[in-house]
């Protein structure tokens, strides 16, 4: 029993060590900071306020944008990261019906914003709603710094917040998006 004391201790002792540590990442995840609480609350309210017209003069109502999946995507045209998630974004468009799932990229382009917009659409095929940037409204009141931004709502309610470039194919995002659109 003796030679058994020492493995015995050294057990005990990096559980109590390590068994705090575990149980705070678990914590952490399960609920979001109060930064992240803070962040999450401004863009429900601004998913809320904010007039939402795609470029073809479609306006989006305040029930359409709350009680539904909507993917807002801030992007510009000069801005790669945002044109290599395309293909992954009309791909996404083309698994799921409008009526399920609503993709509003909004789109931070400041000059010739119209003439750029087609032009990338043309180009990349873009087949979801794009917002132009009009007078920056929108991006500024969503205090968008950097792009591409993408924020993911269920309900109104902010699920989940994408800086940088997203592959909209990868099949944890479709799972998540999936179990989203079941709810």
């Amino acid at each position: 029993m003796k030679k058994y004391l020492p493995i015995t201790l050294v057990l005990i002792l990096s559980l109590i060590v390590i068994l705090p540590q575990v149980t705070n990442v678990f914590q952490s995840v399960a609920t979001p900071s109060k930064t992240e609480q803070k962040i999450n609350s401004h863009y429900e309210n601004n998913l809320k306020k904010l007039n939402f017209t795609n470029l073809e003069g479609k306006k989006f109502s305040k029930e359409e944008l709350s009680n539904n999946v909507v993917i807002l995507n801030f992007w510009a045209s000069w801005c790669k990261p945002c044109i290599q998630e395309f293909p992954t974004l009309v791909s996404l468009r083309n698994k799921f019906p409008k009526e399920k799932l609503t993709i509003l990229a909004i789109n931070s382009d400041k000059s010739d914003t119209k003439k750029v917009i087609k032009k990338t659409i043309d180009k990349y095929g873009l087949n979801f709603d794009i917002v132009p940037f009009g007078e920056g409204k929108i991006t500024s009141e969503y205090r968008i710094e950097g792009i591409p931004v993408t924020i993911l709502y269920k309900n109104g309610k902010v699920e989940r917040i994408f800086n940088g470039e997203v592959d909209f194919n990868s099949e944890e995002f479709l799972e998540n998006l999936k179990d989203l659109l079941k709810k």
